[in-house]
């Protein structure tokens, strides 16, 4: 009987331990060492009505089906009545160790923070869970797994099934701020409805957060600020970031609409790609719809985009509206349509926008400013492409459609067509500086038509060729087709070949025969900086290692293929040449040797070459 006492004594003691309920769950003391065990729909209850143990640990023990019943949340907003979030937040760890929550149903379309976890804080670690078929419905803050995730970390976790709002929704996450997510996807329906704002494939609004390695294969619909990924990506204190990600479901808005990102402001778009229909009314891209510079630069970095994309005004193949960020080591091969500001790449570049080691090979078409490549320019563009046919009215170009910036060693390759003034095989109408660029698409519009500018009104011109074939009714020119003289006008080396473009006249430039435009004697007089000559300079920009082969191109052309030096071919010659470049940090320094276009000779320079070494 003494035995039987002390006995009971002692499970009296365990139980009520501190930190031990009795009955709790299915086993587990809550710690990081024994979590809490979630093998049942009931166990699962149990955490929902348990607020003081939502900053322990929990581990999924099975597979729940909830068979598409009502669900309760964790970390339930309480009062809807207040904005923000009022009730306990979830700061624990759970670990759905690879088990599946199945067939969940979580209505509730007048509450915020809606998610199987309605607000997770700081601590909180959701990892390893896998939702199938789980669908929720919410007003803001909505998304399958979390609602709002704040200075959280949501890692391994993917989901299927369909989210729906009124905003700031996404198919994982409603809100991540200053949260990490990483390693996730989401094979998500998100339907915001013609109102909704921040809406995402993966996450609605990234403020201040972190998105890596993730991806959304779902569609997407809403109405501002819209990604096939993310909706809006956004900085304060620290830099909101999307890095390593994909999305390839179509997504369809009105304004800020992308097949990544919607809206990214004063962030960081990296190393991702998308693959899905775009749609939109103004300032769509098939990667991000908008990239706004403020208090910090906005970039996008080495990304690409395939799928088509159809809007209205401001619509890029790659970026709708570039608003003084930053577009580098990028391309779009899907076709653009739309009516202003339309582009291969971007529909509008505004004062301050900078494209660099970029390249655009859709189709454009569109009304004005028609662009291969840049729809209108008013920043820089320099060292990019465009090899797609251009089609449209006025102001349509085979690179840019109009240019009020800068545009540098970029070259143009697909036709043009306009169907009425200012066409050109690489600027439509021009009032800022081109040089060091080229064009060589057949060219057909009605009046001020060129090779190479349709209108040069009082812009400058340097160092420039078109060889393309141009044909209108007037103000037709083998370079320029019409040209206003004033302010800062000039027109210096500039050439065209009369022989391929069948055209003797033109308003601008020196015309001369095919021969002569392919011997380097006839470049050096003209004052162009050729690789292997110093007397008009050191960049070494252009490049012909032979007379008589191919007109002359520009030497990044080469290089991004580590070919750095004459002859053709990557070999001796070229390591030689980025011996004697090695560590330059300057255009003059660097001349042909930066394969990467970061701005100095190194190690990443070598590496290309060495990829592509042997290469003829």
């Amino acid at each position: 009987m003494r035995k039987e006492a002390i006995l009971a004594v002692l499970c009296t003691m365990v139980l009520f331990a501190p930190g031990v309920r009795a009955g709790a769950y299915g086993g587990g003391s809550g710690t990081a060492q024994d979590p809490y065990q979630i093998g049942t729909v009931a166990h699962w209850q149990e955490l929902t009505n348990t607020p003081s143990d939502w900053n322990r640990h929990f581990i999924l023990a099975a597979d729940l089906d909830f068979q598409g019943q009502d669900v309760s949340q964790v970390a339930t907003d309480p009062d809807t009545s207040k904005s923000g979030f009022q009730g306990t937040l979830f700061t624990g760890v759970f670990d759905g160790n690879g088990h599946v929550l199945r067939r969940a149903l979580l209505d509730v379309p007048n509450n915020d923070f809606a998610g199987l976890f309605g607000c997770v804080g700081p601590g909180c670690h959701i990892r390893n869970v896998l939702l199938e078929d789980v669908r929720v419905t919410g007003r803001y803050y909505v998304g399958s797994l979390v609602g709002a995730c704040w200075k959280g970390t949501v890692t391994f976790c993917h989901a299927t099934g369909a989210v729906t709002g009124t905003g700031t929704m996404g198919g994982l996450a409603g809100l991540n701020d200053q949260g990490e997510i990483r390693s996730c996807h989401a094979a998500v329906e998100v339907s915001g409805g013609n109102s909704a704002s921040y809406v995402g494939g993966l996450v609605g609004a990234n403020s201040w957060g972190t998105i890596t390695e993730s991806y959304a294969l779902g569609s997407v619909t809403g109405n501002q600020k819209v990604g096939g990924l993310v909706g809006s990506n956004f900085s304060g204190f620290t830099i909101g970031t999307v890095n390593a990600c994909h999305a390839s479901g179509t997504v369809v808005g009105r304004s800020y609409v992308g097949g990544l990102v919607g809206d990214n402001t004063n962030g960081i778009v990296a190393f991702s790609y998308t693959a899905g229909a775009v749609e939109g009314t103004e300032s769509v891209g098939g990667v991000v719809g908008r990239n706004k510079s403020g208090f910090t630069d906005s970039t996008i970095n080495n990304c690409h985009a395939t799928g088509d994309v159809s809007g209205g005004i401001r619509i890029g193949g790659l970026c709708g509206e570039n608003d003084s960020g930053a577009i580098s080591s990028s391309y779009a091969t899907g076709g653009v349509t739309g009516t202003d500001y339309v582009g291969g790449l971007c529909g509008l570049g505004t004062p301050g926008s900078v494209i660099s080691y970029s390249h655009a090979s859709g189709a454009a078409a569109g009304n004005a400013s028609v662009g291969g490549l840049c729809g209108s320019n008013s920043g820089i563009i320099s060292q990019s492409s465009a090899a797609g046919p251009t089609t449209g009215s006025r102001s349509v170009g085979g690179l840019c459609g109009a240019n009020i910036g800068i545009v540098s060693q970029s070259s143009a390759a697909g036709d043009v067509t306009g169907t009425a003034d200012q066409v050109g095989g690489l600027c439509g109408d021009h009032l800022g500086t081109i040089s060091e660029s080229h064009a060589k698409g057949a060219v057909t519009g009605d009046d001020d038509v060129g090779g190479l500018i349709g209108r040069n009104f009082m812009g400058r011109v340097i160092h420039c060729y078109s060889t393309g074939i141009p044909a209108g009714t007037s103000n037709v020119g083998g370079l320029c087709g019409a040209k206003v003289v004033d302010f800062g006008y000039e027109d210096t080396g500039n050439l065209w070949d009369t022989q391929m473009s069948r055209a003797a006249v033109s308003a601008m430039g020196t015309g001369r025969t095919t021969n002569a435009m392919q011997t380097v004697m006839t470049l050096i007089a003209a004052g162009w900086d050729l690789a292997g000559e110093v007397g008009n300079g050191t960049e070494e920009i252009w490049r012909m290692c032979a007379d008589g082969v191919d007109y002359p191109r520009l030497a990044w052309e080469f290089s991004q293929g580590g070919d750095l030096y004459c002859p053709d071919g990557v070999g001796m010659a070229d390591l030689v040449y980025l011996a004697g470049r090695w560590m330059a940090a300057t255009p003059e320094g660097v001349g042909a040797a930066d394969a990467t276009g970061d701005g100095v000779v190194d190690m990443e320079d070598y590496g290309l070459m060495a990829e592509n070494w042997g290469r003829n």
